[in-house]
């Protein structure tokens, strides 16, 4: 009975997920103006502080938002003990008992940290989204799993090594991830900055699954669509600013490709609705030198985007999708000439 239970349980997450454009309708500005009025209150009184956040939103997407900006621009990554937690958790991989031991021990300094600092791990973004929507009635999950970034190593992926939300807006599920909404380390000082992104609220399960791979598969949220651990790790490097500004991937998920240099090469994507696609741009780098590709872009109806390109010798070659000066996505392509 369980097991159906939970076969249930998937099936209905599958057949309701949403992502932000289902919003677009809603301004948040009013909602990032409370948060941003209550920029330096602790988390002394939860209750109060969810409260103040929520009160004078009507709907709960707006609420949610809230308070997620608020977390995002109050809490700071907590770099030396996401290094150490990490270390740690490759170091009793293989001891079970130990790992538990210290799982409750770096609990107790994440939770210790957040309160009296404000800063914490990525595991103390989830717990402290999900404390301020369960006092705002909003249904929120904590989910456990992989994540990776473009500086990842992820042939050391033996343990989950991330943490992030879904919640529950109008009977359908949706993906958050605070942690890398809410800054960057500085790469001179080595310091946390705020930088609020908001590539990773309430994103397209299908983007969001290029860095995230949940341990309990059900939080994919990709309906009927097989996506494997395998998938993930040999999935393109996509960027912050690629977070903002696609919607989703359409094609090719995959960083490498071996292709013919008579073959026209084309990336498919969605893209949000304020992004001109025209300013889309091709950069390759063989080691050596970069240079940017012409490129032929072709649009379609709900901001689909195809961009083909050509490459003018064989080699191998590094691919940047850029838009305006930022980096989008990278792929890599070994290319031959018959």
């Amino acid at each position: 009975m369980k097991k159906l239970l939970n076969i249930i349980t998937v099936l209905f997450l599958c057949k309701i997920c949403a992502q932000q454009s289902d919003f677009s309708h809603i301004n948040f500005k009013k909602a990032d103006s409370i948060a941003t009025s209550y920029k330096h209150e602790t988390l002394s009184n939860l209750p109060l502080l969810a409260f103040n956040l929520t009160e004078n939103l009507a709907t709960d997407v707006e609420k949610f938002r809230a308070i997620y900006f608020w977390v995002c621009t109050n809490i700071k990554i907590d770099f030396d003990l996401t290094d150490l937690h990490e270390s740690q958790t490759n170091r009793y991989q293989n001891q079970p008992e130990k790992l538990k031991q210290w799982t409750r021990k770096i609990n107790g300094k994440m939770v210790d940290k957040l309160i009296k600092n404000k800063s914490t791990i990525c595991t103390g973004y989830a717990y402290i989204i999900k404390a301020l929507c369960d006092l705002a009635n909003i249904e929120c999950q904590i989910v456990n799993g992989y994540g990776r970034l473009s500086h990842t190593d992820i042939s050391n992926f033996t343990q989950p090594n991330h943490s992030w939300n879904a919640i529950n807006l109008n009977n359908k599920w949706y993906l958050v991830d605070a942690t890398w909404s809410s800054g960057i380390q500085n790469s001179e000082s080595l310091l946390f900055e705020f930088q609020y992104s908001n590539g990773y609220f309430l994103t397209h399960p299908k983007l969001f699954a290029i860095n995230h791979f949940p341990v309990d598969k059900k939080w994919l949220l990709l309906g009927n669509e097989t996506y494997t651990f395998k998938q993930f790790l040999k999935a393109p490097i996509v960027y912050k600013n690629g977070f903002n500004t696609f919607e989703s991937l359409n094609n090719y998920k995959q960083l490498h490709k071996n292709i013919s240099m008579t073959k026209t090469c084309a990336l498919n994507y969605t893209l949000k609705n304020n992004i001109n696609a025209k300013e889309l741009k091709i950069i390759v780098d063989n080691g050596y030198t970069s240079k940017q590709l012409k490129s032929k872009i072709v649009t379609y109806q709900d901001n689909a985007v195809k961009v083909m390109f050509d490459f003018e010798s064989a080699g191998f070659y590094d691919v940047h999708v850029i838009y305006k000066n930022d980096y989008l996505a990278t792929y890599t392509y070994n290319v031959y000439d018959y």
